[in-house]
C-alpha cells in the first residue's frame, strides 16, 4: 500500500467523521485518532486516520522495546499501532 497524506478543512467535523469511519471500515486494519477539540499550545491535528498495513513489527518480550526502536529507526516515519499489556515483562 502506498502512503499518502490528505489535509482537509471541513465545516461539520462530526458529520465528516462518520463518513470517514464508514469508508475506513473496508480495511482490515484502521486507526482513528480524534483530538476531541483539545487545543495544545504547539501544533496539533484535529484527527488522524491510518488505514491498511504498510509495514509491521510483531515482537514478544524480551527485547521488544529494542526491536521497536530499531523498527522506528529503519522506517523514519509515523508508527500507528498499540503496545500490549505483556510488555510490562520487558520493563
Amino acid at each position: 500500500m502506498q502512503r499518502s497524506k490528505r489535509i482537509f478543512s471541513v465545516e461539520s467535523p462530526h458529520e465528516i467523521s462518520i463518513k470517514i469511519l464508514t469508508w475506513a471500515a473496508q480495511f482490515d486494519t484502521h486507526l482513528w485518532l480524534d483530538s476531541n477539540d483539545y487545543q495544545p499550545r504547539l501544533g496539533s491535528y484535529d484527527a488522524l486516520l491510518a488505514v491498511g498495513v504498510h509495514s509491521r513489527i510483531d515482537s514478544n518480550y524480551p527485547g521488544a522495546f529494542d526491536a521497536l526502536q530499531a523498527f522506528h529507526s529503519e522506517t523514519k516515519d509515523w508508527l500507528f499501532g498499540y503496545l500490549s499489556y505483556d510488555l510490562k515483562n520487558d520493563t
